[in-house]
């Protein structure tokens, strides 16, 4: 189902509770929208290079075309692209109807144990959310240290027993 006009509804907003229920439901729409924008320029991309299929590169140009054809910015269109041709990335967007904007973006700006990390677990449990990626974030980081430590602690222990072997050889 593609989003129109129609689908943005004339708001109630006369309690709490109706706002809260509000910004859901615009949530929900702008997670829509997303993988739209994303399914869009995939397709497009597609119809693109199958045109320019005689050139040598028949994808050049396609996101200055795209932006001017869509009257967005190349920049905004980039943006897009870089999200909807990462084959993981773009997957998930597709297959999980709760991934919000903020948590693709934030996925792509993390290191690949963290995003391999993150999207395992969406793919386990079908959520994810931007706060739950800085944690796996920090978890990820705080475990390294800890390696880290453990191994320049094996390391000095050995360098000890070496000095010491080498002081009173058995």
């Amino acid at each position: 189902h593609h989003l129109t006009g129609r689908d943005i509804v004339e708001l109630s907003l006369n309690t709490y509770s109706e706002c809260v229920t509000a910004f859901c439901e615009a949530d929900q729409l702008m997670g829509t929208a997303f993988r739209q924008l994303v399914q869009s320029i995939n397709t497009a991309r597609d119809f693109y290079i199958e045109q320019n299929s005689d050139s040598e590169n028949p994808a050049w140009g396609f996101q200055t075309q795209f932006a001017t054809d869509c009257n967005k910015t190349r920049r905004f269109v980039v943006y897009i692209d870089q999200i909807a041709s990462d084959p993981e990335i773009g997957t998930a967007v597709l297959k999980n109807p709760n991934l919000s904007f903020r948590a693709v973006r934030k996925l792509l700006g993390v290191d690949s144990d963290t995003r391999e990390a993150a999207l395992a677990e969406l793919e386990q449990t079908g959520k994810l959310t931007e706060p739950r990626i800085e944690q796996i974030e920090t978890e990820l980081s705080e475990f390294e240290t800890a390696q880290i430590e453990r191994d320049t602690e094996l390391e000095r222990e050995k360098t000890h027993r070496q000095i010491l072997e080498y002081i009173q050889p058995s």
